[in-house]
């Protein structure tokens, strides 16, 4: 499944501006540092994107002048404005999709490691673990939730930006997809590094935070 759906991913990085890709890179940085402060601003900007999104389709599909603007804005005002009070079943809903994915990625690359592709054909198992597993640990321990889903947003626009702008240069071009395509873990193995280094940097500036706090208390 992911040798399936590389090329059709190289090609959605490719289609993109370099100015866009740095743009990506930037926001990446901003999910990947601050999310664990910042989470319900960046998780309403997403909703609002995607009623963006959703809205201007149907405006292009209308065939009336401006109405995909029209459309694209009211979707995401109003699509932010629904997020915002359900925050943390968003919050929630987000994470089980993030352990769906994480859990079919692995359960598929071990499997397809070890020679095994009758159970990698089975990977849905995985991602229903992950699933499950993620939607009740919000229920837990919800901040270090939002935590990982922002961090797993923000090492999924710096890897994609950085190959945008990889793939921008000729003599790179061509070497880099074929192995891209070769090795399709690669882009997983890549997103998931900086996406485990941003929980860890968070969860740190949080717990710092709180002992900052508690001395404080503590003085006074």
């Amino acid at each position: 499944m992911l040798q399936e759906n590389m090329p059709q991913y190289l090609e959605f990085v490719q289609s993109h501006h370099p100015l866009i890709a740095l743009i990506a890179i930037g926001m990446g940085c901003v999910f990947l540092t601050n999310g664990w402060k910042l989470f319900k601003i960046l998780i309403a900007a997403d909703a609002a994107l995607l009623g963006m999104l959703i809205g201007a389709t149907i405006g292009e599909r209308l065939n009336r002048p401006h109405m995909d603007i029209i459309l694209g804005v009211g979707a995401a005002l109003i699509f932010a404005a629904l997020v915002w009070p359900l925050m943390k079943w968003t919050v929630c809903f987000l994470g089980a999709l993030s352990g769906a994915a994480i859990g079919y990625a692995l359960w598929e690359s071990l499997a397809s490691a070890a020679g095994n592709y009758g159970l990698a054909s089975h990977a849905w198992a995985g991602a229903l673990l992950g699933f499950i597993t993620m939607a009740l640990l919000a229920f837990i321990i919800f901040r270090s939730v939002a935590v990982i889903v922002t961090s797993l947003q923000g090492a999924w626009l710096v890897v994609s930006g950085v190959l945008c702008l990889l793939l921008a240069i000729d003599d790179l071009h061509t070497g880099l997809i074929i192995r891209l395509q070769e090795s399709p873990i690669i882009i997983p193995a890549l997103m998931l590094i900086p996406g485990i280094l941003g929980v860890i940097y968070q969860e740190s500036k949080f717990l710092g935070l709180m002992a900052k706090k508690k001395k404080a208390m503590a003085k006074g």
